[in-house]
Order: structure tokens, then sequence, then C-alpha cells
């Protein structure tokens, strides 16, 4: 849709250089993807993320930055609940859909094929730096998708209000 296009012209023009694009992220990414996205990112000599896209490519971004930053290929070791204890890599997400709200949250939802299961990853470290919500980066979804992450964000929105672990903040 060229949304990266966009990003890295915007990257040229403030002098900075885009390594590399992993553009491989698929819905609910795996965690073999997760460690593919990282060797990419190690061979580029990368020095932060910029994620693009809707929750999977947030996800997949968190996730990386965990590795990227701990070392090693072994995700399954930072699954649960504060099972990291440093700052990671600068992390900046632009979202294309209206959906997770993925880019301002402090969890990563990856799947482990291994158990057949969806796991998180949960840790305050995990909040991106950045989050640029700018309109424009939704304008060539298709219609379809418009309205199913714009219907995904009211039922998130819904839920926050609604749940018995609302606060103010969440209000």
């Amino acid at each position: 849709a060229g949304i990266v296009d966009i990003v890295e012209r915007a990257m040229s023009e403030g002098g900075r250089q885009v390594a590399e694009v992993f553009d491989q992220v698929s819905p609910d990414s795996p965690i073999e993807q997760v460690v593919t996205a990282a060797h990419a990112y190690r061979q580029s000599d990368c020095d932060s993320l910029i994620a693009i896209g809707g929750g999977s490519a947030m996800d997949t971004a968190k996730a990386v930055n965990v590795l990227v930053t701990e070392g090693g290929d072994d995700l399954t070791r930072f699954i649960g609940v504060n099972n990291l204890t440093r700052s990671l890599k600068p992390l900046f997400a632009i979202p294309t859909t209206a959906g997770t709200g993925s880019e301002v949250t402090s969890v990563s939802v990856i799947k482990d094929t291994k158990r057949g299961a969806k796991v998180p990853l949960v840790s305050q470290y995990l909040l991106p730096d950045v989050a640029v919500i700018d309109p424009r980066m939704t304008l060539k979804l298709p219609p379809v998708i418009t309205a199913a992450t714009g219907m995904d964000a009211l039922t998130h929105a819904i839920e926050a209000f609604i749940c018995l672990g609302k606060n103010p903040m969440s209000d």
C-alpha cells in the first residue's frame, strides 16, 4: 500500500536510513517468524525497530525486540508476566488499523506452534517508546478491514468501560 515508502521517505528526510524491512509478518505470528525477523535485525546491524501495521505487526516487533535485546532465539523463556528485567531497544509503533491498540500496550501475543496456543509476553518494557497515530496510514485499507478494525476498537472501548477491572484511566 506504499506505507513503508512513506516512512522510509520521512526517515531519509530526517537524515536516517532504514537498514532492513521485514515484511513477512502473518496474522498471529508464530515464534519461528519472530526468530527469523530477529536474525534479519541482527544481520542488518539495526539499532531500533519501527513496527508498521496491525496488531500482529506490533506484537511481532515487540517479541523481536525481546530477542535482539536479550540475545538468543528462545522466546519461550520470556512468556508470562514480568519476565523482562531491563529496557529494550527503541521501538516506534505506527498502526495502520484501528483495532487492537497494541501500539500502546505492554503485551505481545505470539503463537507457540509447539504448544498449539497463543502465548502472552507481558512487561512494562514491551511498551513502545513512541506511537505515531496518523489516520493517513489507514486510507489504503480495504473497506471491509476498515470496518472490522473499527468495530474491534469499539469493542475494546466498551469492554474497558464495563469490565470489572476498569479504572479511571480505562474510563
